[in-house]
């Protein structure tokens, strides 16, 4: 008897051992009082080449999500003209212009192309395409536009009155954005602009009075004059970065419909309260397991 009520014990100081050794990484402010121990990245969706997809970490003990992170589209990786990933084929006769270097191609026109939802291909003649060039689809009939991944720069005027369009895919790898790229675009409603963009243009999303929706950068530095000047419609701006990055951000004149949006700021967790516990500082989003969707955090006040 003795000598089972010892085993009884053990086997007890074991499993509260264990459950300590459990908790030993769960910071001080979650549920159980410890710190957390954060998981490898796990997969929530999937990118796809001109969907962004999303992952995150969570605390291997008690679950609660830790960070959350937005994965950008892939874009196509052609192989001849049809994608090897998605299948989908590349748009054929658009015009293109070899750049100063040689080293690669801008499209600088829809040239003998049919297409009313063009997608443009990484490569021509077995040269990089870097850049959407000045005009190039100016005024043309285009339903949705999807960049490759290689492209760096949208010259001015690129898309300008192209009043059927309602979908541009912009993959990671755009630095710029020139003026009135987007101007007078009035079928855009949403539009997401890709991690490492540094600059938007004077006039770019000029009279967009359909856009209602936009989400920018942290890398954004500076958006100019008139930029988004006529957005009549836009309500919300979801920035992936903090309001003190924000108000660093170099911003031109007569951008009144950009101003009197509700700009929200990026937190993958919940954001802290005011001092006094009333609510939460400024406005804040996270993205939906879908990696695409924007999610207002609620404004919470102290218990």
């Amino acid at each position: 008897m003795k000598k089972s009520k010892i085993l009884i014990l053990l086997s007890l100081a074991a499993i509260a051992a264990g459950c300590a050794l459990a908790f030993a990484g769960c910071k001080p402010d979650s549920d159980h009082g410890l710190s957390h121990t954060p998981s490898r990245w796990i997969t929530d969706t999937e990118a796809t080449c001109t969907e962004a997809g999303s992952k995150h970490r969570e605390c291997t003990v008690c679950g609660e999500l830790l960070e959350q992170k937005v994965v950008s589209p892939k874009g196509h990786n052609f192989v001849g003209n049809v994608c090897s990933v998605c299948g989908v084929t590349a748009s054929e006769g658009l015009a293109y212009e070899l750049s100063s270097d040689g080293c690669g191609y801008s499209v600088v026109g829809i040239g003998s192309c049919t297409d009313k939802d063009v997608v443009i291909p990484s490569s021509h003649q077995n040269l990089p395409v870097t850049e959407i060039g000045k005009d190039a689809f100016s005024h043309c009939g285009i339903i949705s536009v999807a960049l490759p991944a290689g492209v760096t720069s949208i010259g001015f005027c690129a898309f300008s009155a192209c009043f059927s369009l309602t979908s541009i895919s912009i993959p990671e790898g755009l630095i710029s954005i020139d003026g009135a790229a987007f101007a007078g675009c009035s079928g855009l409603t949403s539009v997401s602009l890709p991690d490492g963009l540094t600059s938007i243009g004077q006039s770019t999303f000029y009279e967009c009075k359909g856009l209602t929706s936009l989400s920018l950068p942290e890398s954004l530095v500076s958006i100019g004059d008139r930029a988004f000047d006529g957005c009549s419609a836009l309500t919300s701006v979801y920035y992936k970065g903090t309001k003190a990055e924000w108000d660093e951000i170099s911003i031109g004149s007569t951008n009144e419909a950009l101003q009197s949006a509700t700009i929200y700021y990026y937190s993958e967790t919940k954001p802290p309260l005011n001092g006094d516990g009333t609510a939460y500082d400024g406005n804040y989003w996270r993205y939906a397991a879908d990696g695409v969707t924007p999610v207002i955090w609620k404004k919470q006040t102290a218990a």
